[in-house]
């Protein structure tokens, strides 16, 4: 490429996805240097040159050597982060110490315990195993099927049944209970 190629070729580079030919031209037209330029000698260019493949791989490059150049400044950033999370977490283990109960704290401490309940404890769960990488939330489908109950009838289920709750409450046994297995229904034909 020529030296003004090469100038117009940066110019549709740096035009980033919504370059083409047509956008182009009308960003040349604004600058006197450029205004000799036609649409058709771009498109014969960029023809010539490959410049929509050859854009790609500029702005390919460019996006590579940012995110190099943006890798100390991001780990120092999540270095930062983590330390400021870590004193955090051993702050609110100072505070979860304080024994709000005791007879001998101050107001001021008393103020400072955190005297926490259920939704703290899940919420303590949850966190952890979020920084684990472990899920935090049941997303897939689980069936229940118990091995013995699959195994068994549901006479001999509710036999077991009644005499689990007669060992463990007294109940009276009643006689033995048939269960009718269920049978296929059939809806009746419309009235109409």
């Amino acid at each position: 490429m020529t030296p003004e190629q090469q100038a117009v070729f940066q110019q549709y580079a740096t035009m980033g996805e919504g370059r083409s030919a047509n956008a182009l031209h009308a960003l040349l037209q604004e600058d006197e240097k450029y205004k000799h330029i036609t649409i058709r000698q771009i498109q014969r260019w960029s023809a010539q040159f490959g410049w929509p493949k050859l854009a790609e791989q500029v702005n390919d490059k460019v996006v590579e050597e940012v995110t190099e150049r943006m890798k100390p400044v991001i780990e120092s950033m999540v270095e930062e982060q983590i330390a400021a999370l870590h004193k955090v977490q051993r702050r609110f283990i100072e505070r979860l110490n304080i024994d709000p109960n005791d007879p001998e704290l101050t107001d001021a401490q008393r103020a400072r315990a955190i005297d926490p309940d259920l939704r703290d404890f899940q919420e303590a769960v949850k966190t952890e195993r979020l920084i684990v990488g472990d899920p935090t939330e049941r997303r897939e489908i689980v069936e229940r099927k118990s091995p013995v109950a699959e195994s068994l009838s549901k006479t001999d289920l509710v036999e077991i049944a009644v005499e689990a709750a007669r060992r463990t409450f007294g109940a009276y046994t009643p006689p033995k209970v048939t269960v009718v297995e269920e049978a296929e229904v059939k809806a009746l034909p419309s009235g109409e």
